[in-house]
């Protein structure tokens, strides 16, 4: 067989290789993109957004490079390119920074739209009255989503995998992160962080945690207390549901129900990792090939690859080979799960120009950053070359450790 390759150790925490162990270069890809700077001027941003983007190009004395950079946002769905414009807007006036999140908030997905709301706060933000009832919105569309998920783990839990579970607790976490970033939005900032802070370290004495939730409870006036306090405070399903129930939508379905659900969510808010586990509960349960046939037929690449393997017991070559790369640089140790799915789809691409079997073919966007073979890295397995997106994987560290 193939030489035994040493594995270093990699620090759970940080994702830093612990000791001098020797390095595959795979390991290397990680560690030049955590060496990457990570403070990125305007100048540099807009540079790499036109790797992603070309038509984006700053030209001297050109004024619509902003239109431009909004319309790339619009047009091309890669995360990076994404993240990047976000980071490119944090540098403009008020005004463009507000124009911007009411008209691209709802368009991004969960964790584009922690970014675009703690741009904001970063900035210092101050809210003028009109856009109140906006943010007040965003913040109902977040608790929502917050115990639409308790109530899908309360019908489901028992029944399914436990890392769809652990997934969805997860999902709630990342939900309340962006429920933190909007109240800080909406009411005294440095009250809310302080609040955030307490309730994010588990390890903080009870008595912490209470001083926390009266500090909220101080600051929120009336109406959004009653809806945000459940959501923080350490208590059961049943007496969220009880509190809440006057004010959302929350519902019990059985589990294959649930799971179905879970399928037809809203991408923006149920990101791919959490449909592509729900699928294989929910082909496990039923056996139900239609719902196996719709998502073969996906452009999402993780859902496309369950569903065709589970219908074929075939092994997707590209697919198998991005999973060896991931394992070879313990990504899948270091990212959260989420941001995973977002690199797997975005930063790793096969240079064969395969079609998909429902004649899909992979969407063009992905292909811009290939115009800058400098900034990617060929690995190989099974025959099969992937190139890394090194910027790319330097983003996603860099937000995995926010």
């Amino acid at each position: 067989g193939a030489p035994a390759v040493a594995v270093p150790e990699v620090d759970a925490e940080t994702g830093e290789i612990l000791d001098d162990a020797p390095m595959p270069e795979h390991h290397m890809l990680v560690k030049e993109a955590l060496e990457r700077p990570i403070a990125l001027t305007q100048d540099k941003i807009s540079e790499y957004i036109s790797y992603y983007n070309p038509q984006v190009k700053k030209l001297p004395g050109d004024t619509s490079i902003l239109r431009k950079v909004k319309n790339a946002y619009y047009n091309n769905e890669n995360f990076f390119s994404r993240l990047l414009i976000i980071w490119y807007i944090e540098y403009q006036d008020e005004e463009t920074i507000m124009s911007f999140v009411k008209e691209y908030y709802g368009i991004s997905e969960l964790q584009l739209r922690v970014q675009i709301i703690s741009m904001l706060n970063k900035r210092n933000h101050r809210l003028k009255p009109e856009d109140t009832f906006f943010f007040t919105g965003l913040v109902e569309d977040v608790a929502s989503e917050i115990m639409w998920s308790e109530a899908t783990i309360n019908d489901i839990a028992g029944e399914v995998d436990e890392r769809l579970i652990e997934a969805l607790r997860h999902h709630i976490l990342t939900f309340k992160s962006l429920l933190f970033e909007l109240l800080k939005v909406l009411h005294d900032r440095k009250s809310i962080q302080v609040v955030q802070d307490i309730l994010n370290n588990k390890d903080d004495s009870l008595e912490n945690q209470l001083f926390a939730v009266e500090l909220l409870d101080n600051v929120l006036e009336t109406q959004m207390k009653k809806l945000v306090m459940p959501l923080i405070e350490d208590s059961s399903f049943s007496s969220k549901k009880e509190r809440l129930q006057k004010t959302l939508l929350i519902y019990h379905l059985s589990c294959t129900e649930r799971l179905k659900e879970i399928l037809m969510a809203n991408f923006m808010t149920v990101g791919p990792y959490i449909k592509e586990l729900a699928l294989q509960e929910y082909y496990r349960l039923t056996g139900d090939k239609t719902v196996l046939n719709a998502f073969a037929a996906s452009y999402v690449e993780t859902l496309n690859v369950t569903a065709t393997s589970m219908l074929y017991n075939a092994d997707e070559r590209v697919y198998a080979a991005k999973m060896k790369a991931i394992e070879s640089m313990h990504l899948d140790k270091v990212l959260q799960p989420d941001l995973l799915a977002y690199f797997i789809k975005w930063g790793l691409f096969s240079k064969e120009r395969k079609k998909i079997n429902a004649g899909v073919s992979e969407h063009m966007s992905k292909q811009t950053y290939q115009f800058n073979e400098g900034q990617t890295k060929v690995v190989t397995f099974d025959n099969t070359a992937l190139s890394v997106d090194l910027p790319g994987l330097s983003f996603i560290l860099k937000i995995n450790q926010q």
